[in-house]
């Protein structure tokens, strides 16, 4: 090399030329030293990089390679460089446009006569493109084998026999397991019957019941004419006399000059459908006999509505032939009266699709009209298809006779309910009346102990008057006056306890709370039991109710604590307290007894519900309660919680000065609402709270209506009629709510309907009262 380069004129000369040669290559090009150092590239190199020479000297090359590569391609380069032995990899570069191509890298020593590498020669090849084509074709590979598979799969589960001929003259043909199955061969069997093994194969193709030619089968036939064979239906007979019906389809194939180069062939069988239809005939067949014997009248109609066919017992009970009831005419027997309602349930069942069952007179052949009970069902194909309908009559004219005494006996009977009930409100009258003359015994044992502890110091103050006289006198008076006005009080307070508590909550002059509470502490001191406290915080204001209302109400409430604190042993005081809020006045019944649980809680003002927690005897106790508060335009919440004590919120309208210079607004109410349990549910509420019900045309006046069929039209017109009309709908539909619609919930929650009827009779009679409202 030595002597060459001495030749050509040196080494210097003999570089500047294998670098001309370097850059004049095509491939990006560049040398290192023996330690790795890359001290030159080629022009490629710069202008495909866009970098500087200065840039890339050294190992400023690994700027432009893709970060994800770098580190193996380091560790490539790093173990050439250790052992001496070529490089030989691909990577991604960075471009100037910033984009990364795939280059084939290889790296050559170039070493001395010694044998010691005095450079680094390397070569990037792009092969960006190869690359590309290289994941095209192996995608395109995956996806040819997927159709591939996907072909075979459909074609081993596809229901219907397909075969495929790989020569013009259809000698060899292959075929999918169903199409083996119908033929009753082998899959890997070749059932071409102009094939070499055609004489051992165990089936013929017949036509009209003749054998067909080999060559004129569907796929040879297609095969050699170049066309469509499509829709001919053959039957393959086995040779223990099966035989199967196909549909079958032929079609050519060609190859790229247009020539036939063999046949893919469709079979469809249709054995099963053939032997229905023969099944249907028959099973028709044997139904018209058989309905012909039937004792009822039964009728066939096609899915135009049309009769087509009557049995015997039919024509014979209206006296007439077949040719004159089908079609319509068989309408002409249905009574006049009966003929508009049948046709409209016929008509609506044929377009729905769904059976009938209607009560009609029919015509019979002496001209008497009898009623017969049509029961009909809809027909349909196997494919669902619909074709008519299958009708039958029974004679029912003794039932429908039995049926309409037994409404007139139904009818008296519902009279008798009618007076049964008025006996039981009665009763529930004298029921109330035993209440509260209960309550009253128990005041008068409360008065018998207090007037027993007062006579003492009045008897010993007159004894010490007669004995001492003079100034002395004075302070036993003090104390006899003191015994006198609190036995006035309690006197006071039983004769407001005695008042009837339906006429107690009405008044126009109001309660002032105060005075009140002064008249009435005294009669409810003793009803708690001994150890328990009754505590007050009663602040001024007056309450649209009477003193007496008012105090039926806190009084069984204070009776009903004590009782369940005395039961249970739980609980050291009873709280009774008022507040004011928002136009009304809040009185509360507290207690830190035994409590209610949520389902003790959620009925305990139920009518005649009753619980040895609460102590309610015979259940009408806090329903007196509600009926009275109710009454005054108020209302009732409970707070309670096991072991934690109880609260009872009477919510009752402020007696403002417009309130008490005029009469009470009234309000009335339209319930209409199927179900008969909550309707009558709803009426009691509604009554209890001094609501009249009205119905049929009076209830179109109402200021609220509650209705379990909120039709949108039939609401808009109702509120319409007046700004202040609230409705209540009973339906678990949404969308409906507004300011004047409440949503009830269809299922039977006493007191989620209760709260919301309280809640519409306020705001109608413009004295909501907010306090409470984040008990519910």
């Amino acid at each position: 090399m030595r002597e060459e380069q001495v030749r050509e004129g040196g080494p210097d000369r003999a570089e500047a030329q294998f670098r001309q040669l370097a850059d004049s290559i095509p491939q990006l090009a560049w040398m290192a030293r023996p330690d790795g150092w890359i001290y030159w590239y080629n022009r490629k190199w710069l202008e495909f990089t866009g970098k500087s020479p200065r840039e890339l000297e050294g190992w400023g090359w690994r700027e432009v390679h893709d970060p994800e590569h770098l580190p193996r391609v380091m560790e490539a380069w790093g173990e050439s460089i250790r052992t001496g032995e070529p490089l030989d990899t691909e990577f991604p570069l960075r471009g100037a446009d910033g984009v990364y191509r795939w280059f084939l890298t290889r790296v050559l020593p170039l070493r001395d006569e010694g044998g010691r590498i005095i450079r680094w020669f390397g070569t990037n090849t792009d092969i960006t493109e190869q690359r590309e084509s290289a994941r095209r074709i192996a995608e395109l590979n995956t996806d040819l084998r997927r159709r591939v598979e996907e072909l075979e799969a459909l074609l081993r589960l596809l229901p219907v026999g397909v075969f495929i001929a790989s020569d013009a003259a259809c000698t060899r043909i292959s075929m999918n397991p169903a199409g083996a199955k119908m033929l009753g061969v082998p899959e890997e069997e070749n059932p071409s019957k102009t094939g070499e093994g055609a004489a051992r194969l165990p089936f013929t193709v017949q036509k009209d019941g003749r054998e067909v030619a080999a060559d004129e089968l569907p796929m040879q036939r297609a095969a050699r004419t170049g066309e469509l064979v499509a829709g001919e239906t053959f039957d393959v007979v086995q040779r223990d006399g099966g035989v199967r019906k196909l549909y079958e389809f032929a079609v050519p194939l060609r190859d790229e000059t247009g020539s036939v180069r063999g046949c893919v062939g469709v079979f469809v069988d249709l054995t099963a459908e053939h032997r229905a239809r023969l099944a249907q005939a028959e099973s028709e067949a044997r139904f018209r006999v058989m309905a012909d014997r039937a004792p009822v009248l039964i009728w066939l109609s096609d899915a135009a509505r049309r009769r087509t066919w009557f049995n015997r017992p039919w024509l014979a009970f209206v006296g007439r032939g077949m040719e004159e009831v089908v079609g319509f005419g068989w309408t002409r027997s249905i009574h006049p009266d009966d003929s508009e309602r049948y046709l409209r349930v016929y008509e609506e069942a044929f377009e729905h699709r769904h059976e009938f069952q209607l009560a009609y007179r029919l015509r019979r052949h002496d001209g008497e009209y009898r009623w017969v009970l049509n029961h009909a069902t809809p027909l349909f194909e196997p494919d669902g298809t619909f074709t008519g309908f299958v009708g039958s009559c029974v004679d029912i004219t003794e039932l429908e006779e039995a049926r309409r005494l037994l409404q007139e006996h139904a009818e008296g009977l519902e009279q008798v309910v009618v007076e049964r009930t008025e006996a039981l409100q009665q009763s529930r009258d004298r029921l109330r009346i035993a209440e509260r003359l209960a309550s009253i015994g128990t005041l008068a044992a409360g008065i018998g102990h207090d007037l027993a502890n007062l006579l003492l110091p009045v008897r010993v103050s007159l004894e010490s008057i007669r004995l001492k006289g003079g100034p002395e006198v004075r302070e036993d008076v003090e104390t006899i006056q003191q015994s006198a006005d609190y036995m006035s009080r309690l006197s006071s307070g039983l004769r407001l306890l005695a008042v009837d508590p339906h006429g107690a909550a009405r008044t126009h002059g109001g309660t002032d709370l105060a005075e009140w509470w002064t008249q009435t502490s005294a009669l409810m001191r003793n009803l708690p039991p001994r150890g328990v406290e009754l505590k007050s915080d009663v602040t001024p204001g007056r309450a649209a109710i009477s003193p007496a209302g008012l105090t039926q109400a806190v009084f069984n409430l204070v009776q009903n604590a004590a009782e369940a604190i005395r039961q249970s042993g739980r609980g050291t005081r009873i709280t009774v307290s008022s507040r004011a809020a928002d136009n009304a006045v809040v009185v509360e019944v507290d207690d830190d007894g035994p409590g209610m649980s949520e389902e003790v809680r959620m009925r305990c003002l139920d009518p005649f519900y009753t619980t040895k927690t609460r102590g309610l005897s015979t259940g009408l106790g806090l329903a007196l309660v509600v009926g009275i508060i109710s009454k005054a335009g108020g209302g009732v919440e409970v707070r309670s919680e096991k072991d934690k004590g109880s609260t009872f919120r009477l919510t009752l309208p402020a007696a403002t000065p417009e309130w008490m210079s005029g009469p009470r607004p009234g309000v009335c109410a339209a319930v209409e609402v199927a179900d008969a349990r909550l309707r009558a549910f709803i009426v009691y509420e509604l009554s209890t709270h001094g609501v009249e019900v009205r119905a049929g045309a009076e209830a179109g006046a109402c200021e609220l209506l509650v209705t379990d069929s909120p039709e949108e039209a039939r609401l808009n017109e109702y509120l319409r009629a007046g700004q202040a009309r609230r409705v209540l709908a009973v339906t678990d539909r949404r969308g409906l709510e507004s300011d004047r619609v409440t949503i009830l919930p269809p299922e039977f929650k006493s007191s989620a309907i209760r709260g919301e009827l309280q809640r519409a009779i306020r705001a109608l009679r413009g004295r909501a009262g907010g306090a409470g409202a984040g008990w519910r």
